[in-house]
């Protein structure tokens, strides 16, 4: 994927459906366009959790606690279906956690209060 220049589109409202989710790019359709869009630009569900403080459950397994928010090499620990951390913060797509005294990210579709 990447950026076409006969069609670049500027999508200021809510996304109502994501078709297909990748690691990078994400394919979404948009009225009656389809199309794909940087997986870090869109936010999925960021309303579905407390901003802050609260008890969370991890509900993936495998699921990758990065040291910083975003997709790179960056990987500190692996939460599987129903560890438990405090959930410090939620930006966009990544809540931050605190693990065991270790702090870190991760997706926020993988976040649910407990």
């Amino acid at each position: 994927m990447g950026y076409n220049a006969n069609r670049d589109y500027s999508v200021n409202q809510r996304i109502r459906e994501i078709i297909e989710r990748g690691a990078k790019w994400h394919r979404v359709r948009y009225n009656e366009c389809t199309g794909y869009s940087a997986a870090q630009y869109i936010s999925v569900g960021e309303n579905k959790q407390p901003q802050s403080g609260y008890a969370g459950v991890c509900t993936g397994d495998g699921v990758r606690v990065r040291k910083e928010p975003g997709f790179g090499d960056n990987i500190i620990r692996h939460l599987n279906k129903g560890n438990l951390f405090d959930g410090l913060e939620v930006s966009g797509v990544w809540t931050r956690i605190n693990v065991q005294g270790i702090e870190g990210y991760i997706y926020s579709d993988y976040v649910k209060k407990a």
